[in-house]
């Protein structure tokens, strides 16, 4: 019984973290005019207070119920595709290089303190320690000055705190950053998906796949501390698409699984699972010969990019299409 009581309450607990995720969603959808987004976003928060168990409607800007109150500060950050900052909702821009390359890794890295030494490590490994510091007091004033210029003047502490040689976020400030959100909405999908609720879970994902706007901080692929955010983030979005895509396969919708795949290969041309599933959907909608031209253009992909061939198990499927014996 006390078991069952623990888990009800992480469950609900769960559901009211989505709320507020969904709630800065709705937000920053607003902000960008996209009526649709704002839609679905409401859907998802239907369903969540009912899945919760909590009386009452999808949360409009003026309204806020006291399950998922938001602070006086709020900072939304898109991290996919080119960065963008809002602190309590007014864009934050006039950065200076250094100070916006702080701020993103303290933004991601928020969950702990980030010792002064790390940030000379990665932003000034080429300085002597006593110019490195200097430069991190410097960066440190402008970034504190950009965010005051833009929105935090009615805040009384700074969104950015040091003590005992760390920086850190304060904790009453609320973040919302769009890579946390995603990797939120396909656990959830997961959970889902694990408790036979298929429509969940696509609801879930259709919501993860609108968040990927490009890749991880994509202007700054050379900061070498975004690489692995970059790759992890981008090989679950593939792992997303692929879902989609065998999903729609099953259900006999072949059109959108080809437009999923496609996505695919944008970010991964070598992909061998979406040829094959394109593959797949062309003849199961009578073109078959543009189902044996896909095996072409990936023979010759996989040639140029890697220097290899297909899986036995991808040129049987492309001698059954020839065939015309494909099940």
């Amino acid at each position: 019984m006390a078991l069952a009581s623990e888990l009800e309450g992480r469950i609900l607990t769960g559901y009211k973290q989505v709320l507020m995720h969904l709630k800065h969603a709705q937000v920053a959808a607003d902000q960008v005019g996209d009526k649709a987004a704002v839609g679905l976003i409401e859907m998802l928060q239907r369903l969540c207070l009912t899945r919760a168990g909590i009386n009452g409607e999808p949360m409009m800007q003026s309204e806020t119920p006291d399950q998922v109150q938001a602070p006086a500060a709020s900072l939304n950050v898109r991290l996919f595709g080119t960065f963008q900052a809002f602190l309590n909702g007014t864009p934050i821009d006039g950065w200076r290089k250094k100070s916006e390359a702080v701020f993103k890794y303290l933004i991601v890295h928020r969950t702990v303190p980030v010792h002064r030494e790390k940030l000379f490590e990665l932003f000034w490994s080429d300085q002597d320690p006593q110019l490195a510091r200097n430069c991190l007091n410097v960066t440190m004033h402008a970034l504190r000055q950009s965010l005051q210029t833009n929105g935090a003047a009615k805040i009384t502490d700074s969104p950015i705190q040091f003590a005992n040689d760390h920086y850190y976020l304060p904790p009453h400030l609320s973040v919302w950053t769009d890579t946390e959100a995603f990797t939120n909405y396909i656990s959830l999908a997961q959970f889902a998906l694990k408790h036979g609720d298929p429509a969940e879970a696509l609801a879930y994902h259709e919501m993860a796949a609108t968040l990927y706007r490009g890749h991880f901080l994509e202007n700054d692929c050379y900061e070498e501390w975004t690489v692995y955010h970059r790759e992890h983030l981008k090989n679950l979005y593939i792992s997303l698409l692929a879902h989609q895509s065998q999903l729609f396969c099953e259900n006999k919708d072949y059109s959108t699984a080809l437009d999923y795949c496609r996505k695919i290969l944008e970010y991964d041309n070598c992909n061998e699972e979406a040829h094959c599933l394109i593959m797949r959907c062309y003849y199961a909608l009578g073109r078959r010969g543009l189902a044996l031209r896909q095996y072409q253009v990936f023979c010759d992909i996989l040639s140029r990019v890697l220097g290899a061939r297909p899986m036995d198990e991808t040129t049987s499927l492309y001698e059954q299409i020839k065939n015309g014996n494909l099940r």
